[in-house]
């Protein structure tokens, strides 16, 4: 066989759309605010800080490849089963394994049109087939996505706060889809934001999972508890489901000072409400704000907010991205969704929220 033939891929990767990067190809520093990813604008839980100095002292050993005590910490948090849950590098690569353990090979997957942009690429990265459903108002539709429902179909997935419209469905509509999709049909609930979206009306979808056959769900300790760079994700549901995960994953898929942050962050519930009070205090406030220098912001229960910008040649959304990056402010596009006239921005911390107000003020006028 010759070398050519060695470097050929097996699957046309070309279909995977690739990560929107910032174009000037520079780093972020610490300079810059950063309002791109729905991170926490606090630093860690002071016991995580303490954890993770703890926990250098044995990075000389492998990780417990189980995660056990991380997950006990997430069973006894959350009042379910030890057994039922698998923890990974981050709940992107749950997402990915359930596509390629039940839908690869062609077969098809059910995505919101504005859903959760991982959701197609693990899609089609796994060489299953994305079945693309319109929204109502930048919201799932229950309806539409029955509709697309066929033999082939072997997952539904469904962001419960979506991102990046922070939208969501009921507990009621969730139920409704449960009960009407097929008994071969696995619907997979991404719960990344719950904790700051429950609390405004937002379902829980482990409510879902635990008496069902065919419903898991995603979290993740990303978000709310401030661990983004550590990557810790874990997903609860069926046993055999979970079974599947634990045969794809990787051995020791999550490093002894994550795992142990992770712990000490499920601990320390003050620092987690917190957030929720942060969010719960600063998003009405921006939402008012945006509204009042004319921006349009989408209704949203998570930490973010995606707001419209007017379709004109000066005051676009394309437009707006490069004066934030001027002010070295770094919001979101949602041009890759398919929102070419959108921006996702986080809430950040009180210093943060005031100048990127200012700075947008000053762009509208």
């Amino acid at each position: 066989m010759t070398t050519k033939k060695l470097l050929e891929t097996t699957y046309d990767f070309s279909t995977v759309p690739p990560f929107v990067v910032r174009g000037d190809g520079k780093p972020l520093t610490d300079d810059v605010i950063n309002l791109s990813a729905n991170e926490s604008p606090f630093g860690p839980s002071l016991l995580v800080r303490d954890a993770m100095a703890e926990a250098q002292a044995s990075i000389n050993r492998y990780p417990d490849r189980d995660a056990t005590e991380l997950r006990q910490a997430i069973a006894k948090l959350n009042n379910i089963e030890f057994e039922k849950i698998v923890c990974s590098a981050g709940s992107d690569t749950l997402i990915f394994n359930l596509v390629l353990a039940y839908a690869s090979r062609n077969f098809e997957v059910i995505l919101s049109r504005y859903g959760f942009i991982w959701f197609r690429r693990a899609t089609l990265a796994a060489g299953a087939m994305p079945v693309v459903v319109d929204e109502n108002n930048y919201r799932f539709s229950v309806d539409n996505v029955l509709s697309a429902i066929t033999e082939k179909t072997r997952i539904i997935f469904l962001a419960n706060p979506n991102n990046p419209t922070g939208s969501f469905i009921s507990h009621e509509e969730i139920d409704y889809l449960i009960k009407k999709i097929p008994d071969y049909v696995l619907l997979v609930i991404d719960d990344a934001y719950q904790e700051y979206a429950e609390p405004e009306g937002c379902p829980n979808g482990i409510d879902f999972a635990k008496n069902t056959h065919n419903v898991i769900v995603t979290r993740t300790l990303s978000k709310i508890y401030a661990l983004a760079a550590l990557r810790i994700g874990w997903a609860y549901g069926p046993q055999d489901i979970i079974d599947n995960l634990n045969r794809l994953r990787q051995p020791f898929n999550i490093n002894t000072i994550a795992q142990k942050a992770g712990v000490a962050a499920l601990k320390d519930q003050k620092f987690v409400q917190s957030n929720i009070e942060h969010n719960k205090e600063w998003k009405p406030k921006l939402i008012e704000k945006f509204r009042q220098i004319g921006l349009n912001p989408l209704p949203s229960v998570a930490n973010f907010i995606t707001l419209e910008f007017p379709q004109d040649s000066t005051h676009n959304a394309e437009l707006a991205l490069d004066f934030l990056h001027s002010k070295k402010i770094i919001p979101r596009t949602a041009s890759d969704y398919g929102m070419e006239n959108f921006i996702r921005i986080s809430v950040g911390t009180d210093k943060e929220n005031l100048f990127l107000v200012d700075s947008l003020k000053e762009f509208m006028t």
